[in-house]
């Protein structure tokens, strides 16, 4: 009742001066049509106001939640799942005012400029998490999972000991993680939020004989059905594979239950929810089932592999999901991404870094149809697979002409970079290179 009342304050101009889009305060979220405003902010007031629907019945708050995901989703999310894409907006609106670490215009999705606040990035799941709660759909767990895998891991070292305030999406150089921030929200919050993760993985049906397998992670689960518990043990060596094997132990033979596997949007073609993003060539075939070694025939239910039956001890369910890398092109709004494609394997975002290509990557093009060969990486001691590709360098010579020159890019996981110096590095790469990104040749000396 106490969040019901406060979701209700917010925007309330009858009753006092409004604080502005900053606050979450310039309009009744009934009546809000776009996220705007600070995104750490706004992620969490909305996750609570989809508790509030959940929890108290309200359809209107339900909504108004339903309505601004669909614009975050659609029109404001970058590829690493990151939100607030600005250190700072001042609205055309004047009653809005101005905020920092902000939401944009619909479509402006920077790349060196983005901020994502590794802070926002957890908002954003959370939010999603709450999001699936209240609906039940696998959507919800595709916006969580690109953005655990990518854009909020990237906040903190493989170490643990340095972090990321914003998480962009290229670096001409020169950016850094840190030991500490006078605002040290973002340590703290990767702290507490990380050890929540493995409630994210399972979830089961109020009153009902119902279990959702939403994460794939090596993990053993204990869960409590209307019928009784079960437990599930789950072997996988996800995101790097895409094998995953499900031992099921109904505590009796016989106790009939639904399994609901998330189908990763991913591995059927969509690498989210909409249209901001699209795969260049979808998948034929994807997710695969097979219950007790037979195959399983389905049609996905909210984006599940819905496995209903009687269950006995030692049944086991085996999923295969292709691990192809696919190019990602974003919406022809994105000015910054039009003429570029992004990598990806399975959930996890690949970049280009300038310590695997000779200092620069800026200044590089892979074309559209270009093969990648798999391959592996060492960064700070942990071993990811890795890909290449052919690419082409613009070079300007001495003359000022510009030439192309066959080259090779090599790429890593996104959440890793940054780990062996302060390079240059690149997430969506132009599929032919403009003149004016090449560099000019060398100094005397070799340096640039």
């Amino acid at each position: 009742a106490l969040a019901k009342h406060f979701t209700a304050m917010r925007g309330r101009k009858d009753l006092r001066p409004t604080w502005g889009a900053a606050y979450q305060d310039h309009a009744p979220l009934q009546e809000q049509k776009e996220a705007l405003g600070h995104a750490v902010r706004a992620s969490y007031f909305y996750a609570g106001a989809a508790d509030v629907a959940a929890l108290a019945g309200d359809a209107s708050c339900a909504a108004a939640v339903d309505r601004l995901w669909e614009n975050v989703v659609e029109k404001k999310l970058h590829l690493n799942g990151g939100i607030g894409a600005r250190k700072r907006v001042t609205y055309r609106d004047k009653a809005l005012g101005s905020s920092y670490e902000a939401f944009g215009d619909a479509y402006d999705l920077p790349n060196q400029d983005a901020y994502l606040e590794t802070c926002a990035a957890i908002g954003n799941a959370l939010w999603n998490e709450r999001m699936f709660l209240l609906h039940g759909d696998a959507k919800y767990v595709d916006v969580l999972e690109r953005t655990l895998y990518n854009g909020l891991i990237s906040g903190v070292s493989l170490g643990g000991d340095e972090f990321f305030y914003p998480n962009p999406m290229a670096s001409k150089g020169g950016y850094a993680r840190s030991k500490w921030f006078d605002c040290s929200c973002c340590p703290v919050n990767v702290a507490r939020f990380i050890p929540q993760i493995p409630s994210l993985a399972y979830a089961t049906r109020a009153g009902a004989d119902e279990a959702y397998v939403n994460l794939f992670m090596a993990s053993d689960a204990t869960l409590t059905l209307k019928s009784g518990k079960i437990r599930i043990s789950q072997k996988t060596d996800y995101p790097w594979s895409g094998e995953v094997l499900l031992d099921i132990d109904p505590g009796e033979d016989g106790k009939r239950f639904a399994l609901n596997v998330r189908v990763p949007g991913w591995c059927a073609g969509r690498p989210v929810p909409g249209g901001l993003y699209v795969q260049t060539a979808p998948p034929a075939s994807g997710f695969k089932a097979k219950v007790d070694g037979k195959e399983f025939a389905f049609t996905p239910v909210k984006g599940y592999c819905r496995i209903e039956r009687e269950w006995k001890r030692g049944d086991r369910v085996e999923i295969s999901m292709p691990l192809e890398t696919r190019r990602i092109k974003a919406h022809d709004a994105v000015t910054e991404d039009r003429g570029r494609l992004a990598v990806e394997r399975g959930p996890v975002l690949y970049c280009a870094e300038g310590a695997d290509n000779g200092g620069s990557v800026l200044d590089k093009a892979i074309a559209p149809d270009a093969p990648f060969a798999l391959g592996e990486c060492e960064i700070a001691g942990n071993r990811y697979p890795a890909l290449s590709a052919p690419a082409v360098q613009a070079v300007r010579g001495a003359d000022g002409k510009v030439s192309r020159v066959p080259c090779t890019m090599k790429l890593v996981p996104y959440f890793a970079w940054c780990h062996r110096g302060a390079g240059e590095m690149q997430t969506w790469f132009p599929v032919e290179p403009a003149d004016s990104i090449a560099k000019p040749p060398p100094r005397a000396g070799g340096k640039r």
